[in-house]
């Protein structure tokens, strides 16, 4: 488009990427088209938004998975204990 001779602003890719995205960062998107100016809003601060997210999210699934090995450790404590 931009070989064309089309000039795209940030708030164009912004919209794009956000359009683009699974549906895991639904939340997320709902969240930046409430909170934030896409007029104002660069494609970089979008990225980091976004990185952020996925970063919580494997956090989230490193904890989930560690408490099931707790979990599963303890419950095999407990059955052999009786």
């Amino acid at each position: 488009m931009m070989a064309c001779g089309e000039t795209l602003k940030d708030q164009d890719f912004v919209e794009k990427v956000l359009r683009t995205l699974s549906s895991r960062f639904d939340y997320v998107v709902a969240a930046i088209e409430e909170s934030k100016d896409f007029v104002e809003m660069k494609l970089d601060e979008l990225q980091c938004s976004l990185e952020a997210h996925e970063q919580r999210i494997k956090e989230r699934e490193i904890d989930r998975s560690s408490e099931q090995a707790l979990l599963a450790q303890s419950g095999k404590r407990f059955n052999n204990g009786s």
